[in-house]
């Protein structure tokens, strides 16, 4: 996980913990409240932590593909489409969605599970989606296999904003979400979820 960019690396490390869900409240305070207070990002792919020649810049870097050790996923985000417009066009798309959640400010970021064996199948995949993404608004610029993304339940002080989750499928089927039944209607995820999170204020039915 990242707080803070810089010009060298792209990123500074800030805390390593394993999240094994996403109400775990095992995540240490300060990553809540959002770091140094632009909030927090994490890596969409795993890395090896090691600095690597980038080929295409002629620099080293630990956040180029040089670095990656499996090519699991992407991420959509658009800062120009209404949020209502976005929605519709995420639950359209013949993706596998993981997650959707905010950026705790004008964006929402779709975690998009890819499972490519190579950089190459990994672009191949993202090269079909260029075209309507672009005509939605979409950053271009987050289609890449390196992409930071903003971890969900963490504060961005910045922005005065939280960056809240949204839909959660950990193992996403080949189907569009407007096609997925209903597996729990909001009385039901709501009970479901006071018992997973000692966080839940009863009285607004939300969490802290």
């Amino acid at each position: 996980m990242f707080d803070s960019m810089d010009g060298a690396g792209g990123f500074t490390p800030h805390h390593t913990v394993t999240i094994s869900h996403p109400m775990d409240c095992r995540v240490p305070c300060h990553i809540k409240n959002g770091g140094t207070g632009a909030g927090i990002w994490y890596l969409c792919n795993p890395v090896d932590g090691e600095w690597h020649p980038n080929p295409r810049t002629g620099t080293t870097s630990c956040r180029s593909e040089e670095s990656i050790t499996a090519f699991r996923y992407g991420v959509l985000e658009s800062d120009q489409a209404p949020a209502s417009h976005w929605f519709a066009f995420l639950s359209q798309l013949p993706i596998r969605i993981a997650a959707i959640y905010t950026s705790g400010s004008r964006s929402i970021h779709a975690l998009v599970r890819i499972d490519a064996k190579t950089k190459g199948e990994w672009d191949e995949i993202i090269t079909r989606w260029k075209r309507p993404f672009k005509a939605l608004g979409g950053d271009a610029g987050c289609l890449s296999a390196v992409r930071l993304t903003r971890l969900p339940d963490c504060k961005r002080p910045d922005k005065g904003g939280f960056q809240r989750l949204l839909y959660l499928c950990p193992d996403p089927p080949e189907a569009r979400l407007i096609d997925l039944p209903v597996r729990w209607n909001r009385a039901e995820s709501l009970a479901r979820w006071k018992d997973i999170c000692r966080r839940w204020k009863k009285e607004v039915e939300a969490f802290q």
